[in-house]
């Protein structure tokens, strides 16, 4: 018995379309971010302290760091020629 897609409705299409607005706000843990940076994660918490990066905290223990929020960051502290 095959089955076959149902066209999509305009709830659907609200759906995704709030689904890829929730993507184009991506964040990154702690952790992630100092993997990405190839630094300590008591480091990334050091900038998140001196609020030189902006982060969300949820919750009692976890933070987020906004994408927009490192690549700002990254392209203010890049020195020379970017690779």
């Amino acid at each position: 018995m095959t089955q076959t897609r149902k066209p999509a409705t305009r709830d659907t299409k609200k759906r995704l379309q709030l689904s890829n607005q929730l993507n184009a706000t991506a964040h990154m843990s702690a952790t992630q971010l100092a993997r990405r940076w190839s630094v300590s994660l008591p480091a990334i918490y050091r900038l998140i302290e001196r609020a030189e990066i902006a982060s969300l905290k949820i919750g009692v223990r976890s933070v987020r760091i906004p994408l927009s929020a490192i690549e700002k960051y990254e392209l203010e502290h890049t020195v020379g020629e970017a690779l």
